[in-house]
């Protein structure tokens, strides 16, 4: 496809958050706790632009087909509360593009960032190549 190649890749990414509080009912404590679990498995096509005479640098551009899995937990120690919920939220298929950029050090070796839905919008990082 012109000055480039095309690639074609898989993709993991996971992240979780936890936030748990006090709170005080007359001189009862009691606390709930909050848990969100995501986790991103796809497959990537990226187009690397090799068009400006540098090769430390390899510019690049792709979508990825995903599938997405949301998972929440809510737990409280309050009797008249009663609540423990728990369930998949959001799960399902998921279509993003993304752009980035590596800059090579060594010939495996890469400084990376990159634009674009994944676990999150903005990622920066090391690659390394086979």
């Amino acid at each position: 496809g012109g000055p480039g190649t095309i690639s074609l890749g898989g993709y993991l990414g996971m992240k979780s958050f936890k936030s748990s509080q006090v709170y005080y009912i007359s001189t009862s404590q009691y606390r709930y706790t909050q848990k969100w679990n995501y986790a991103i498995v796809g497959l990537r096509s990226a187009y690397h632009f090799n068009g400006l005479n540098e090769e430390a640098f390899d510019p690049y551009g792709g979508v990825m087909l995903s599938y997405n899995i949301l998972r929440y937990t809510y737990e409280d120690n309050d009797p008249f509360q009663n609540d423990y919920v728990t369930g998949s939220y959001g799960s399902g298929l998921g279509l993003s593009v993304y752009v980035g950029g590596r800059y090579y050090f060594t010939d495996n070796l890469a400084a990376m960032a990159e634009l674009g839905y994944g676990i999150s919008f903005f990622t920066v990082g090391l690659a390394y190549q086979f």
